[in-house]
């Protein structure tokens, strides 16, 4: 029997949705080395997890992105890692930064687009996280179960400026 019978469906389809990415990535540096990049969105895992380390090659390190290989990617998301509230998502009280920004090296440079530094965000405010209850510090959702509680997400929303230069 193969090794990805034991894999659980839903990481196999990471990894599946990883490689049609990284495909689409590595068809647009093929075209341009220096293509400006950016993959933003709920990959339903953390930084260093294997769909998004491993398989569309992104790392947290933004040195080795900016010095190595031009099909590395910088996942901007790092700096959250290990801080107190840093998660995008949250469960059973622990953080997960499940919401990334990605970049290739072409956003980096500070040529014709790029992005501004210092400018990757958590947007997280106290009205965006429940305030009392048992989820108390959990991203305000909108909906529990069946039932509308009126929040906005049970994710946080990510962010980052973008520079275009004429």
């Amino acid at each position: 029997a193969s090794s990805y019978n034991r894999i659980p469906q839903a990481i196999l389809r990471r990894i599946r949705t990883a490689n049609v990415l990284r495909a689409i990535v590595d068809a647009l540096l093929a075209q341009d080395p220096g293509a400006e990049i950016l993959i933003i969105g709920d990959f339903n895992e953390n930084p260093g997890d294997t769909a998004v380390e491993s398989i569309l090659r992104s790392s947290v390190d933004r040195e080795l992105v900016s010095s190595g290989d031009r099909s590395l990617l910088w996942n901007s998301m790092g700096k959250f890692i290990g801080v107190e509230n840093g998660g995008t998502y949250k469960h059973r009280g622990k953080d997960y930064i499940l919401d990334q920004i990605i970049v290739s090296q072409g956003l980096l440079n500070n040529t014709n687009i790029s992005m501004v530094e210092g400018s990757i965000r958590i947007n997280d405010k106290p009205e965006y996280r429940q305030q009392d209850g048992i989820y108390a510090g959990y991203p305000y959702r909108f909906w529990e179960g069946d039932s509308l509680v009126g929040g906005y997400s049970d994710h946080l929303a990510v962010s980052m400026k973008i520079r275009i230069r004429d």
